[in-house]
């Protein structure tokens, strides 16, 4: 049997609009919210850093979205 997923697989290209970091807080707020998760738990993680940095945070708590981008440093 397969099994349904919650939340729909999304790709984000960060090379493109939803890529700075405002779009990325505004789409945790969101999926924190969905998720019944501590936003400002999170927000205070994505901000305690670089940009880097709250990518890993993103990824950590949202990883039904695939970050994507041409910059191969970004995501290492």
């Amino acid at each position: 049997m397969i099994r349904e997923t919650t939340y729909k697989e999304r790709i984000i290209n960060l090379d493109g609009e939803y890529g700075n970091v405002f779009a990325l807080l505004g789409l945790a707020r969101t999926y924190a919210k969905q998720l019944n998760l501590d936003y400002e738990k999170i927000l205070d993680e994505m901000r305690a850093s670089d940009y880097k940095n709250a990518l890993k945070v993103f990824s950590k708590y949202f990883p039904f979205v695939i970050l994507e981008t041409k910059q191969k440093n970004l995501l290492n």
